[in-house]
């Protein structure tokens, strides 16, 4: 079989610090203040006291009771304190080599770096797909000629795949203090006794632009990952389902109209066996567009004023408003669009051809619901500011501040006053009221 080799980047994964000692030589003493006098790393001073033997400090009483830590460093010198502790540096996993010979897969060339020159073991872990067993082997290494940090991994342990599946190989780094880094993982393939997936095309069918294809598949290994329906390279999915699939998507999001198209549906494997592949062709149709609706309605009408309120909607999902028609005289587009709300503020009494209509973000216009035709009755009583019954001539201002019904003279207030007046007995006679109910 013809040799392969792999090449994994440099890139730090992982790696794991761990707390050590600065300096080898400091050593830490922890004990009474008479047991440090008694070994010789504390004195008897002032009579009852005891002093560190080198930095002289005054340790409190000489007795079994006080304890205290003394720091060796250097040797026969005691100060009060501990150690001082650093975390190392974890090595550095560079790139790597992976010699291929299925089944045999050989890591080599594993470049490390480790700032405190203290690696110490260097391995190769396997992980099995399939069962997720993981395999440590022994690499051996040595310093990069003329340096001190960087090492250079030679052929680890060759590792011989036991069956098909996926295996990802990792380097493992660890020093003296129990730093670990894993480097870069690659995985690799083998496909040798694995069977090949098998496909059964079911069905496919257009409804306008809209494919669906259904099947089924099946692996002899269990191991089968997916379906594909596919026009390679310019379009592929993977399908719902494997074992029993479905496939749906919209054609003419991908091809134009006219275009006689042959589709691909497969299997994979989790080693990418692939399947038989089954085809069919379709000529693309034109897409199907509809027209947006008005679903519900009502109009209200209080006053001068129509109130259309309602609900529409398109199929296409792309509705864009709801239009208040008013035949000549043109039309209001209403405030929402799913749900509408439509006001029209008719300028007098009279019948007015009202209807709503649903429009596309194409400018498709639906079918109108209506027109109705809606009669303002001319009323005999309003309810509004005295400023507006001024400008509607139901009352005037008098001396620039003060409001009076016409006809009647009845005081009305101040412009800004809201009130009702009712026509009584005569046109332009207005009374005032209580309200106009």
């Amino acid at each position: 079989m013809d040799k392969k080799f792999l090449f994994a980047a440099a890139t730090l994964v992982a790696s794991i610090a761990s707390p050590i000692a600065a300096n080898a030589a400091c050593i830490e003493h922890t004990s009474s203040n008479s047991t440090h006098v008694s070994e010789g790393r504390a004195y008897v001073c002032n009579f009852w006291y005891a002093c560190a033997t080198g930095s002289n400090e005054n340790l409190g009483f000489n007795n079994a009771f006080t304890t205290t830590t003394l720091k060796e460093d250097p040797a026969d010198y005691f100060a009060e304190g501990t150690c001082p502790v650093f975390v190392g540096e974890a090595p550095e996993i560079g790139a790597w080599g992976l010699q291929i010979e299925e089944p045999n897969f050989t890591a080599v060339d594993i470049h490390v770096s480790d700032v405190d020159g203290d690696l110490q073991t260097l391995e190769m872990k396997v992980t099995n797909s399939r069962n997720d067993d993981v395999t440590i082997l022994n690499c051996a290494f040595d310093f990069v000629d003329g340096s001190t940090v960087d090492y250079l991994g030679s052929a680890c342990d060759t590792y011989v795949a036991p069956q098909w599946g996926n295996y990802t190989f990792t380097p493992v780094a660890t020093d003296a203090q129990g730093n670990v880094t894993e480097g870069e993982s690659a995985t690799q393939r083998i496909q040798t006794g694995s069977a090949k997936p098998v496909l059964v095309l079911g069905s496919y069918n257009l409804d306008g632009t809209v494919l669906t294809v259904t099947g089924t598949a099946s692996d002899l290994d269990g191991d089968l990952d997916r379906v594909v329906l596919g026009v390679m390279p310019a379009f592929g999915m993977v399908c719902e389902g494997t074992i029993s699939f479905t496939c749906t998507t919209d054609v003419a999001e991908y091809f134009t109209p006219g275009m006689t198209v042959v589709f691909d549906v497969f299997a994979r494997d989790s080693v990418e066996n692939m399947s038989n592949m089954e085809q069919f062709t379709i000529v693309i149709p034109e897409p199907v567009y509809h027209a947006p609706t008005i679903d519900t309605h009502e109009y209200t009408v209080s006053g001068n004023t129509i109130t259309f309120t309602g609900t529409a909607s398109d199929l296409d999902g792309d509705l864009d408003r709801v239009v208040l028609a008013l035949g000549a005289a043109g039309g209001i587009v209403c405030d929402g669009a799913a749900n509408f709300t439509c006001v029209f503020e008719a300028p007098g009494p009279g019948m007015y051809t009202l209807g709503v209509v649903a429009v596309d973000s194409r400018d498709v216009f639906g079918e109108m619901a209506g027109p109705y035709e809606i009669v303002i009755e001319d009323q005999v009583c309003y309810t509004a500011t005295n400023q507006d019954h001024i400008d509607a001539g139901r009352a005037e201002l008098k001396y620039g501040v003060l409001v009076y019904a016409l006809g009647s003279g009845d005081y009305l207030g101040l412009t800004s006053n809201t009130t009702s007046v009712e026509q009584q007995v005569q046109p332009g006679n207005w009374v005032k009221v209580d309200s106009c109910q």
